[in-house]
């Protein structure tokens, strides 16, 4: 089954962009963040039962949807730390 679903399967065609017209500069902020091990392992989980989903022989929903409720909390966290230390770094004076 799971040879017939990859047979089906194509490489997309190729996109190429030509981005020297843009300005350069800075339009972006770039953090780098360690991912806390919580989240990990609640995507790690998530992720497992997803694959278990996808390839298993006989339709299934997911065993636990309090799994993707804590994944989006987790989430939800992260993103949340994220935005606050980019306002307090992003002050008008700099």
């Amino acid at each position: 089954m799971f040879e017939d679903y990859l047979a089906g399967l194509t490489s997309p065609e190729q996109v190429l962009l030509n981005i020297s017209d843009l300005p350069r500069g800075i339009d972006n902020y770039h953090i780098d963040v360690k991912l806390s091990t919580k989240f990990c392992a609640e995507f790690k989980s998530l992720l497992t039962d997803y694959l278990n989903l996808e390839t298993s022989e006989k339709p299934q929903r997911l065993k636990n949807d309090k799994q993707v409720e804590e994944f989006r909390n987790c989430y939800i966290d992260m993103m949340t730390v994220l935005i606050n230390r980019v306002k307090l770094i992003q002050t008008p004076s700099k």
